[in-house]
């Protein structure tokens, strides 16, 4: 069996999601798998053992390109399934139906977003005629509960994430690790899918840390990693494993991240971004608690910050200690992705590739 991904977006979830889903795959059945996404996550890729191609860098922007592109990978691997996150078309509509039509079996992986991102006839259409099944990662907008009654294979599973519960370290030994005393205020800030919006982010939760004499240690994907006395930017795989090891975690509460935070028990707050294709806002109201907190601006920041902070000495520490890289290997997807991985087996059957039912 031979299992595509299609994870090209200029958001991190998806491919994420894809590394998860896909080392579940391999794990559970031995199946082929790859991974069409981003080449910032190459390093990503190869921690998790799951091969990655990705477009060429003239090709981002141009819609035609990057479909002729994934058409000529999917030809040449030829998988049995393509799972495509999200959006039946990829991110900015750039699979065409020649090229979704030349993979026996595609699936969609998918979380709550704007009914409107599934209502338009042409992806609706799609969904209809093309797609097995549907999988949903959270539960449905309402607004879509008669169309999806249209459609077939439509089911909720749980959340791919890339680390299992087992797998999140806890805060003696994440602390240990990482080279934080067990009793400083620290705060782990959450990056996001470009490099501007990181900075903003990171400047923000500076500022409100230093005035509750907290340390900040900002997990980036698009900034350089650097220390000073009162913040760290650094670059930590996988990331959900180690949310223990802080007083409180600082993110967006897109559907990977705030996902984690749920899954590790952490205190957090949740500061919704402005974007056209998640609901974040939303999300943050159905996941937020007295330990679970939602901040719209610095003021709303500090103030949660502080309601959550434990109580520690208010000291600064140095610059992080090295990750041993054996936690590189010891991670293992999250349940959600074995779910996912059984359902995508079940499709072509244990003995041969060939592609379910409609």
């Amino acid at each position: 069996m031979k299992v595509a991904f299609y994870a090209v977006s200029p958001f991190n979830g998806p491919a994420v999601r894809g590394l998860a889903v896909a080392r579940a795959v391999q794990a559970d059945s031995g199946a082929q798998c790859l991974l069409l996404g981003p080449q910032r996550f190459r390093e990503w890729a190869r921690r998790a053992r799951v091969p990655l191609v990705s477009p060429p860098e003239h090709a981002y922007g141009n819609v035609g390109q990057i479909d002729s592109w994934a058409r000529e990978g999917l030809r040449q691997f030829a998988p049995d399934v393509l799972v495509v996150d999200t959006w039946p078309h990829g991110a900015s509509g750039e699979l065409n139906e020649r090229t979704l039509a030349c993979v026996p079996d595609l699936v969609l992986l998918t979380r709550s977003l704007p009914p409107s991102a599934y209502l338009r006839p042409d992806l609706s259409d799609t969904l209809q005629r093309l797609y097995h099944a549907q999988l949903w990662t959270e539960p449905p907008p309402p607004a879509l509960r008669h169309f999806l009654d249209q459609c077939t294979g439509v089911r909720q599973v749980a959340p791919a994430l890339f680390v299992r519960p087992q797998d999140v370290q806890s805060a003696t030994a994440g602390r240990g690790m990482l080279g934080i005393h067990e009793r400083e205020r620290t705060i782990l800030g959450i990056g996001g899918s470009d490099a501007a919006g990181e900075r903003a982010r990171f400047d923000a939760l500076t500022r409100a840390a230093r005035r509750l004499r907290a340390y900040v240690v900002f997990a980036a994907c698009h900034l350089a990693p650097t220390a000073t006395r009162e913040s760290a930017i650094v670059n930590i795989f996988p990331i959900g494993a180690w949310l223990r090891a802080f007083s409180v975690v600082v993110t967006p509460p897109t559907c990977q991240k705030s996902h984690e935070v749920v899954q590790a028990g952490v205190p957090a707050v949740f500061v919704p971004q402005s974007c056209p294709f998640d609901e974040q806002e939303a999300r943050a109201a159905r996941l937020a608690d007295p330990v679970r907190r939602v901040a719209r601006n610095e003021q709303e920041l500090v103030d949660r910050l502080d309601s959550l902070l434990v109580a520690g000495r208010g000291g600064r520490y140095g610059p992080l200690a090295k990750i041993p890289s054996k936690t590189e290997t010891r991670m293992a997807p999250g349940g959600g992705a074995f779910e996912i991985a059984q359902f995508i087996a079940g499709i072509c059957g244990p003995a041969s590739g060939a592609s379910g039912p409609r």
